[in-house]
């Protein structure tokens, strides 16, 4: 028994390759936007990234302690107000756990979720 392969209206194969070519073709359109699928024009828009951060917020790992910040790179001062020095990595709350993150930090963060 033998595999056929769909074909497209051109006669091409719908290869990976040829997906790639098409989806490259479509953000690349003037008009698209630099930001692709999910940044502020993109497709899934800034709402996204609100949500995002509302319920995700991003941490930083410094000094051997996580604290959640407003940004990874932007950011000069933890939640909990401690000055951000060395940066040494980045994450999620979600990825990283509760449990690993700083105490004052995550107060501060569970009482700005409770009057959201």
């Amino acid at each position: 028994m033998s595999c056929v392969r769909p074909k497209s209206p051109e006669g091409a194969l719908f290869d990976s390759l040829t997906i790639y070519r098409r989806v490259m073709m479509v953000i690349n359109k003037p008009g698209f936007g630099k930001a692709g699928w999910f940044g502020d024009a993109g497709f899934l828009g800034a709402a996204y990234n609100k949500m995002m951060d509302e319920q995700n917020p991003v941490v930083l790992l410094c000094n051997g302690v996580w604290h959640i910040v407003e940004h990874s790179r932007r950011s000069n001062v933890a939640r909990c107000g401690k000055p951000l020095r060395d940066r040494q990595a980045h994450s999620r709350l979600k990825t990283i756990g509760r449990e690993h993150v700083c105490p004052k930090c995550l107060q501060l963060f569970a009482a700005t979720e409770e009057h959201a």
